[in-house]
């Protein structure tokens, strides 16, 4: 058994489809008929530091910089520590840093004299960033005799890398008491009652795969090459729109190519599929402003779209056409988009309408579609 979250004795770690596994639970009642407590919420930050190399994780050894907040961080060095825990479960020491870590490591200190067998301290860098956001509750068994006390350990866990993130979920239930029922036979029926599957890759292992994944997507995307991409994606005449606050926006995502429009397809309407065609490329047209390549895709059902956005609305392409100058599209870029399909010579294949006199528009781009005169009321709207 390992040191818990909490610095307790963990019977076991799982991995979590989602965040609410715990909130699940109590919903659906906890194994043994357990008292839960409310949620107690925070959240820190790690930064690994290692040569880049990799020598330290190559040895099983951690350095770590964790913030839980304003104010000094603590530098944790050691073996056996993968972030779930307060302190390494192995030898290993820790120090409260109140300057760079730079300075630090150029010091002599507890981490540096800890360190110096394995590498030049002063070598170190930071090698992978990783938050995690943990959700605990209490659990205490019922009656007076031998009463067990849990701690239930819900982590979200967000790796950054090249502009880019992604997370995922782990429990974990620490014993702070055992009694009756034994901790094992809770981590059983607990793992059973969520369906959770046993954590067997070390969590600082795992978030230095996804960072490496998330390296190759941002190259394979352009991530960071100052370009945008908008996606058009159409079932006949309706397009895919979505909502937020302020209005209706064109989908976007970050990066450059097909692989980017359809990974945004994807993220977006749970498929990748259909054909999929670059319409234009427009420079950004002041500084710090993205470029935007504007993408269209047909052969889309979304009638059949299993996984979908629920923020995501089908709109006729008439209607979008006719308020993309309102208020009701605020965002820019969805602007520039609609106006660069307007002035294409694609338009025609990309929905069913029949061809119309092109009408002037105010903003000097032309349509081959019809656009109704008096604009009507924008959908869900009275």
């Amino acid at each position: 058994m390992t040191t818990g979250p909490r610095g307790f004795r963990a019977v076991g770690r799982w991995d979590a489809p989602a965040g609410d596994a715990l909130g699940r639970l109590v919903a659906e009642g906890a194994p043994f008929a357990l008292s839960v407590t409310t949620p107690q919420r925070g959240r820190f930050r790690d930064v690994y530091l290692d040569t880049p190399t990799g020598v330290l994780m190559a040895q099983g050894v951690s350095c770590v910089l964790r913030h839980h907040g304003p104010g000094p961080g603590r530098l944790l060095v050691g073996e056996g520590f993968d972030g779930a825990s307060d302190a390494p479960t192995g030898n290993g020491t820790v120090l409260e840093v109140a300057t760079p870590v730079d300075d630090v490591l150029q010091r002599d200190n507890a981490v540096t004299r800890w360190l110096r067998p394995l590498v030049d301290p002063s070598t170190l860098a930071p090698w992978l960033e990783v938050t995690t956001t943990r959700e605990t509750r209490r659990a205490t068994s019922r009656g007076w005799w031998r009463r067990s006390r849990y701690a239930l350990v819900a982590d979200t866990i967000t790796v950054h890398a090249a502009g880019l993130w992604t997370s995922f979920h782990e429990v974990a239930l620490d014993v702070l008491r055992d009694g009756t029922p034994r901790a094992t036979d809770v981590a059983e029926a607990l793992a059973e009652r969520l369906g959770l599957r046993a954590s067997t890759v070390d969590r600082r292992v795992r978030a230095q795969e996804l960072r490496t994944a998330l390296e190759l997507e941002a190259r394979a995307r352009g991530v960071g090459d100052g370009v945008r991409v908008a996606v058009v994606a159409l079932d006949g005449s309706r397009v895919a729109a979505v909502r937020d606050a302020s209005g209706w926006r064109l989908p976007q995502l970050e990066g450059s190519g097909e692989p980017t429009a359809r990974l945004l397809l994807q993220r977006l309407l749970g498929t990748s599929g259909g054909e999929v065609r670059l319409v234009s490329t427009t420079a950004g047209d002041t500084p710090g402003r993205a470029a935007l390549e504007v993408w269209a895709c047909t052969g889309l059902d979304h009638a059949a779209l299993v996984v979908g956005h629920a923020a995501v609305a089908w709109l006729p392409i008439e209607e979008v056409l006719a308020h993309m100058e309102t208020r009701e599209v605020h965002d820019a870029a969805t602007r520039v988009a609609l106006v660069s399909l307007t002035r294409s010579d694609t338009l025609r294949w990309l929905v069913a309408l029949p061809p119309a006199p092109r009408r002037s528009l105010s903003t000097s781009a032309s349509s081959g579609w019809k656009i109704r005169p008096a604009r009507p009321p924008w959908p869900g709207r009275p």
